[in-house]
């Protein structure tokens, strides 16, 4: 059995040429990534509350107040702050 191996052409520690913009972003231009990319929160945006795996309810923000629902989706009320809403939600368990 015989190995045959090729010999590099580039030199020990030399970069690769020709790397894409996010790789090796040109100097002072802007760097691409997730920053002012990401999604914000909207009053449709719901957000979930879990005891471990188990999803309990949901809350959403609509200005000042909070909105909470059940595990099935059914409103449980509306509270002026968000750790009430998720108390309510916790204390509202269905089996």
């Amino acid at each position: 059995m015989q190995l045959n191996h090729q010999k590099s052409e580039r030199k020990a520690g030399e970069r690769k040429r020709g790397r894409s913009g996010r790789d090796n972003p040109e100097p002072g231009g802007p760097r691409h990534g997730n920053a002012g990319k990401s999604a914000r929160p909207t009053p449709q945006t719901k957000f979930s509350v879990y005891d471990g795996t188990d999803r309990l309810g949901s809350f959403r923000r609509d200005g000042d107040t909070f909105e909470a629902f059940d595990r099935l989706g059914r409103p449980l009320g509306v509270f002026s702050s968000q750790s009430e809403a998720t108390a309510a939600i916790d204390s509202g368990r269905a089996p």
